[in-house]
């Protein structure tokens, strides 16, 4: 049961940093 709470975990962050870097990446093109 861990293991999976982990990978969900592990899912998660793996997602909320492409998600910054994809925000990042918008707030680029607005400006340009």
């Amino acid at each position: 049961r861990s293991t999976i709470n982990h990978r969900r975990n592990v899912a998660l962050k793996q997602l909320r940093k492409e998600w910054e870097k994809l925000k990042h990446e918008e707030q680029k093109a607005d400006t340009f």
